[in-house]
């Protein structure tokens, strides 16, 4: 083929690479999609990437040249491209090189290309970076080494004593994904006494790593109380909690600032005796707070009264509610110019009318999840489940590990092929152990609640 005609073909594969890279995002931020919505999308882009190998050197020359393209999503795909073609002699080198040596605001454009780019050495090249002078270097390869799981907890540890915060996050984050049950001592020593003193990340960080200290410090964080409780630290002892923790948040119900977080923590918590502290918040007048607490009756209920609302047409967002559906039926799905939606109601009588007549089908003293008894199961299901976005498929990630005591490698915005492999994982363990976790209770680290 013509040297002119390869650039070209070379080059409207990049163009459409480009394009599927950013439109992935779509479905992982969207209620009404999930993980499956994805894999047509990411087919595509692996017949683009072959389009590219064909190509051979002019496609690489191409590649190399678009790194300094200047515009973010041209980038973004050149640098996944030549950090998942092998064939490519260099092209790796190339792509490692331009993130090294980004100026800080592209930095994150890079760091979504190679987390996910498939080249069997790119995890090596990344962990030389690992001692870079710059900070933001190296907590970007702390970031994706730990997403790519191509890196230990042992490894992140002594990052936890880098001059730079940000780089302390990162390792804080790094051994939550990767580390293990012997990496909390570690983490303990920085996170409950140290620097990232009470951090709500840290601690959820322990969490997952099934440390019981932190469980009774982040009950300790709650129930100081003042202005300074973070919400995410009430979400921590929703995720870890036992059935005693339920007073504790629901007496964060008096804080103002906080009874948004509250209302949701007790959802999350599952325990029946929260329903009417939660019908009760729907009397209040701020729309955030009754909408926090029907949300929180749904996700326990697993069903209750709704209500048609209008849309207006530059409505930009969806509702993000995994209750909500549009007029085609899909849970979740809103259409960019819908002009009704049905969604979960926020009205008191309508709640209270619809506990009262189905109440007597849930039984008290279990924890209940979408109108049944709790069951880790469930939390499976829900990562591959649509009506999910993404900021929940990873708080049901967070609850999962922390109440199992186990760890499989899954990111709920990784490609597909690599979901289905965690995901398979975790229905292996699951049927595996299942009758080791009584539906209904709150069991953590893999044993009972504490």
């Amino acid at each position: 083929m013509p040297y002119v005609l390869t650039v070209r073909l070379a080059s409207e594969h990049l163009d459409e690479l480009s394009f599927l890279l950013c439109d992935r995002r779509i479905p992982l931020e969207s209620p009404g999609l999930g993980p499956g919505d994805l894999f047509e999308a990411e087919e595509r882009i692996e017949a683009h990437l072959d389009g590219l190998r064909f190509a051979g050197e002019p496609a690489h020359e191409l590649l190399v040249e678009s790194l300094g393209s200047g515009d973010q999503d041209t980038v973004r795909a050149a640098a996944y491209a030549l950090a998942s073609i092998s064939e490519f002699d260099g092209g790796l080198d190339a792509a490692v090189a331009a993130f090294a040596r980004a100026e800080d605001q592209a930095l994150p454009v890079y760091q979504a290309a190679l987390k996910h780019a498939s080249h069997g050495v790119l995890g090596k090249r990344l962990a030389k970076l690992l001692e870079h002078e710059r900070a933001l270097i190296r907590e970007s390869c702390l970031e994706m080494l730990a997403y790519r799981r191509e890196l230990d907890g042992r490894t992140a540890v002594p990052f936890l004593e880098d001059v730079d915060p940000a780089v302390r996050r990162a390792a804080i984050a790094a051994i939550a994904a990767v580390g293990e049950p012997a990496d909390a001592a570690a983490l303990e020593r920085v996170a409950l006494s140290g620097r990232e003193s009470c951090a709500p990340e840290a601690m959820i960080a322990l969490l997952r790593l099934g440390s019981v200290r932190a469980l009774e410090a982040c009950r300790s964080a709650v129930s100081a109380g003042g202005g300074g409780t973070s919400p995410l630290m009430l979400t921590a002892l929703a995720l870890a909690g036992g059935p005693g923790d339920r007073k504790l948040l629901e007496s964060k119900l008096r804080q103002p600032e906080l009874k948004v977080a509250a209302a949701e923590a007790l959802g999350i918590h599952g325990g029946l005796e929260s329903v009417a502290p939660l019908l009760q918040l729907l009397e209040e007048k701020e729309e955030s707070v009754r909408l926090a607490a029907a949300r929180s009756l749904y996700m326990l209920a697993g069903a209750g009264p709704t209500e048609t609302v209008d849309v207006p047409p530059d409505e930009e967002e969806p509702i993000e509610d995994a209750t909500t559906s549009a007029p085609s039926g899909r849970p979740g799905a809103v259409p960019a110019h819908a002009a009704k939606v049905t969604k979960v109601s926020t009205g008191a009588p309508a709640w209270r009318e619809w506990w009262e007549a189905h109440r007597a089908s849930f039984e008290p003293g279990l924890r209940h999840r979408r109108g049944k008894p709790f069951a880790l199961g469930r939390c499976i299901a829900d990562l591959e489940s649509p009506g999910r976005t993404l900021a929940i498929r990873r708080r049901t990630q967070w609850e999962l590990e922390i109440r199992s005591g186990q760890r499989f490698p899954f990111e709920p915005d990784a490609f597909v092929v690599r979901q289905k492999e965690g995901l398979a994982a975790w229905q292996a363990w699951w049927k595996e152990n299942s009758a080791r976790f009584p539906a209904g209770t709150w069991p953590f680290a893999g044993g009972a609640a504490v």
